[in-house]
């Protein structure tokens, strides 16, 4: 956004300044429906669980959204609400991931599907831990499929605060 003029003026670090606010006035202002004419997005249950992500985000006081995802569709649903918390897509396809490094906020992490609620609930701990997104006592916001182990399109979200390292 910046050019070559305002950049190399004589106030650089305010002109940049005055862009990060006019980027996050204008993001806060701009979260846009969801386009429901795209075939993947009659999917009630993910709309319904994206909505319950951008809803419940705030109340729990989430630190971080955790999608764990085969086509990446939730992820990308959700990002297109403007979430201020960082999406991270847990997928083992690094195709997959290489597509979702062109949403907004998310962070694809490449890690096995989990084959229960325990599985999860360690990998998405040990991601925030080694990533930083959040720490003992802090809430992440996991969404995914279960049965564990069956392709199949999202359709839970789970609020799960963070414990102490070493503790279960």
């Amino acid at each position: 956004m910046l050019s070559a003029e305002t950049a190399a003026g004589k106030y650089p670090l305010e002109a940049v300044k005055t862009m990060t606010r006019v980027i996050e006035t204008t993001e806060k202002a701009a979260v846009p429906p969801l386009d429901k004419d795209i075939p993947e997005a009659r999917n009630e249950i993910a709309l319904s669980i994206a909505e319950a992500v951008k809803h419940c985000r705030a109340q729990c006081d989430a630190r971080v959204i955790l999608a764990y995802t085969g086509s990446g569709f939730t992820a990308m649903l959700i990002s297109k609400l403007f979430p201020p918390q960082p999406i991270v897509a847990v997928t083992s396809d690094q195709h997959l991931m290489n597509q979702l490094t062109l949403c907004r906020s998310v962070y694809p992490v490449q890690a096995e599907p989990p084959k229960s609620f325990e599985e999860m609930i360690n990998t998405a701990t040990g991601i925030c831990r080694q990533h930083k997104l959040a720490e003992r006592g802090e809430n992440m916001i996991l969404t995914g499929g279960v049965p564990f182990n069956v392709p199949h399109k999202t359709n839970m979200m789970m609020v799960y605060a963070m414990k102490k390292a070493g503790r279960k």
